[in-house]
């Protein structure tokens, strides 16, 4: 059984952050965060179904930065 949309939102984004923290370039990281951010603001301008997501947009620099430190 699928999940409903926010609680697939909130899981769609831990992976978009582990998948992040693999990336092989800081474009990649970039990219990634800003996918799931998109996705994050539209969920927060129109809504979803299910129970609160209560995510915001990631900070994308602070993202950059993690990644750096473990490189």
């Amino acid at each position: 059984m699928p999940l409903p949309p926010s609680l697939q939102l909130r899981k769609d984004a831990e992976q978009a952050l582990a998948a992040a923290a693999e990336a092989r370039s800081e474009g990649e990281v970039r990219l990634i965060v800003n996918e799931i951010n998109d996705r994050i603001r539209e969920a927060i301008r129109t809504g979803l179904s299910g129970p609160p997501h209560n995510l915001v947009p990631y900070d994308v620099e602070r993202i950059v930065s993690e990644w750096r430190s473990r490189g």
